[in-house]
């Protein structure tokens, strides 16, 4: 299949492109929406044009590109209109379904001597938990330099402990529930993807979709429009949930609605402060949210 582009059509009808460039807004009465696809026939060939934004001009070119093929036909990517449609919830791993603060913090200590940073003693991880993830590097005197390299030790040094890590109390049941009543589930975290797997398979807790796995400790924003573009979401179809304001961060970057927990790894005063959308005490308290 052939792959024509809005910008060739444009080209090929003799438009300026400058044109497109007009503010963008939904064309309802087409029954356009972003991320349909127009596909017809031509020269033997079956061509489609992606649509990825629209407004007033944009959908008149759509009207004359559709005159020569009266082969074409408008055919949606995304069932939008489908009122069964299910929207996505989007669970971070360490610390909001996966119990890893105390192997992470034997861990974070462990690098310290490895890595040339201060440790953090017991008694200062509350303090720790009230600040965001660049405070918490420079706190420890970390290099951003060095950051690439210690994410890369810390998950081999979490793989040879992943056996120990127990999830959240009140998670695996949480979990099930949503399932059972038809929610997708997925993760996105910055964690490894078999590290992830080697947990979910112990503690047998087969709900997920799939496992999104961001290298870099603050790539999440870049992942979430991956999977926006792969599942063929909108960012209010997705209700991201997380326990570090780095999620928090990320969920604005890309418009989704945020549900942040506080048992995690920021305290909840941390996390209130970034205005999530929802803040959630205990995993019960996950079944009252939705997609929809």
């Amino acid at each position: 299949m052939g792959i024509l582009a809005i910008g060739l059509v444009v080209e090929r009808l003799g438009i300026t492109s400058s044109y497109c460039k007009q503010t963008l807004f939904q064309v309802t009465e087409l029954g356009f929406t972003p991320h349909q696809a127009l596909e017809f026939d031509h020269a033997g060939k079956t061509y489609r044009v992606r649509i990825r934004s629209l407004n007033e001009f944009t959908a008149s070119i759509i009207l004359r590109a559709i005159a020569p093929f009266p082969t074409m036909s408008l055919s949606s990517q995304s069932n939008r209109s489908d009122p069964d449609r299910r929207g996505l919830l989007l669970f971070d791993f360490d610390g909001t379904l996966a119990d890893t603060r105390t192997i992470g913090h034997a861990i974070l200590n462990d690098m310290a001597r490895e890595f040339k940073f201060r440790e953090l003693p017991e008694d200062q991880i509350e303090e720790a938990r009230g600040m965001n993830t660049r405070q918490f590097i420079s706190h420890l005197g970390i290099s951003k330099w060095k950051v690439p390299a210690m994410a890369r030790r810390g998950l081999q040094l979490l793989h040879e402990r992943i056996h120990l890590v127990d999830p959240i109390s009140g998670i695996p049941e949480t979990l099930a529930t949503l399932h059972g009543r038809g929610e997708r589930l997925a993760i996105l975290t910055s964690n490894s993807e078999a590290n992830v797997e080697a947990f979910l398979t112990r503690h047998n807790l087969p709900y997920f979709e799939f496992v999104s796995c961001s290298s870099k400790l603050f790539g999440k924003g870049r992942e979430i429009r991956r999977i926006l573009r792969k599942e063929k979401l909108t960012p209010g179809e997705i209700l991201y949930i997380g326990d570090e304001t780095r999620d928090i961060e990320a969920a604005k970057e890309t418009g989704l609605r945020m549900a942040a927990v506080t048992w995690g790894y920021n305290s909840e005063e941390a996390l209130q402060a970034l205005n999530p959308h929802h803040l959630v005490s205990l995993p019960g308290e996950l079944l009252t949210l939705t997609t929809k």
